[in-house]
């Protein structure tokens, strides 16, 4: 980790590691992205309060049923 990603990190919560899953694997995060209705390209959407399931926020997601998992 660099220090401006120690940087990014201590202000944002989160850093980007480039290229660290190959890009045809991102695809079966698809359905967890849309469960947690997020948007993977608007950080925005990533701290919004839970919808539909009271379990997510704990962060369980009920999966079992989705092709994502």
């Amino acid at each position: 980790m660099t220090t401006a990603d120690l940087k990014h990190m201590c202000e944002k919560g989160y850093v980007v590691v480039p290229e660290v899953v190959d890009p045809t694997d991102l695809a079966a995060a698809d359905g967890i992205w849309d469960y947690m209705v997020m948007d993977r390209d608007n950080p925005a959407t990533w701290n919004k309060a839970p919808q539909n399931d009271g379990l997510k926020k704990y962060g369980f997601m009920r999966q079992i049923y989705s092709p994502a998992m």
